[in-house]
């Protein structure tokens, strides 16, 4: 009986409680050695720290191109998986939200892959290629004269 009860607890705790995600190995097992070594290492002589130290620098340049080669896989990854669309690239491991649906300029709404990205070509295409030319900022125009706003509401003020 103990053992129905307990299989039933796991059955449905599995059905509704997440398991831990697994963290992917960034590290390689050569790295992992190394670390394992500095651990069981014991400082008893000056050669000791010598070696300590070169052990340190090992592990440092090992961890770095590791975590370098990481990083630049899962970059690939992503430009292959999402064809190298800059809204499509972003990390859900880094718990940032993707794209999956876009309001269109008529109002309806776009979930697939395709129509999302012609949509923002469309959208950026039409931003680029805008015929209006663009405001000169009159704050920055040195020569600009006063605009006065309102000035029908204010009276003018003169000192004699």
């Amino acid at each position: 009986m103990n053992d129905k009860l307990v299989e039933t607890v796991h059955t449905v705790g599995a059905k509704f409680c997440k398991t831990r995600r697994r963290r992917t190995q960034k590290l390689s097992d050569h790295t992992l050695n190394l670390l394992a070594v500095r651990r069981e290492m014991r400082l008893q002589s000056s050669t000791d720290l010598t070696a300590y130290r070169q052990l340190n620098r090992q592990i440092s340049n090992c961890m770095r191109r590791d975590l370098r080669n990481f990083n630049t896989a899962r970059i690939k990854e992503g430009i292959e998986w999402n064809q190298g669309s800059k809204v499509f690239a972003r990390d859900l491991s880094a718990r940032k939200s993707q794209l999956l649906k876009l309001k269109t300029e008529c109002g309806s709404i776009v979930s697939g892959t395709h129509e999302i990205l012609s949509e923002i070509e469309r959208f950026y295409g039409q931003l680029h290629t805008s015929s209006l030319e663009p405001h000169a900022s009159v704050s920055n125009d040195p020569e600009a004269s006063l605009i006065r706003h309102y000035s029908d509401d204010i009276p003018d003020v003169s000192l004699s």
